[in-house]
């Protein structure tokens, strides 16, 4: 392998940078930042439903979010999203779980000490 892969599209491709990570072929900077991308996009905001005008939502962020929305009437729609698992997430489609994610930042993160 020369230098880090503009892509990694599949899991042998993770295990396989992993590998060159940990054996100090390849920065663990772009690996890090990749394993948090495959994290940070593992859930997504779903319609809930509509509030009223003063109605709390029903959770703090980042667990619920409201949404306003101006209407052609000029009046305004609060709409509550809900924060869920997303199953077609990048994550899920290349068999990794969170907790693997997890140890595998973990054991790059204390191999540069």
């Amino acid at each position: 392998m020369r230098g880090f892969p503009k892509h990694l599209n599949t899991r042998e491709d993770y295990d396989l940078v992993h590998a060159a990570v940990l054996a100090g072929e390849l920065p663990a900077d772009k690996l890090l930042a990749a394993y948090d991308a495959l994290l940070n996009t593992r859930q997504h905001y779903v319609f809930d439903r509509t509030l009223a005008a003063d109605e709390p939502a029903d959770g703090e962020e980042p667990e619920y979010r409201v949404m306003v929305e101006g209407q052609e009437d000029g009046a305004t729609q609060r709409t509550q999203y809900k924060l869920v698992d997303n199953p077609d997430a990048r994550l899920c489609q290349l068999g990794f779980t969170v907790t693997e994610i997890e140890a595998r930042k973990e054991e790059i993160t204390n191999a540069e000490l």
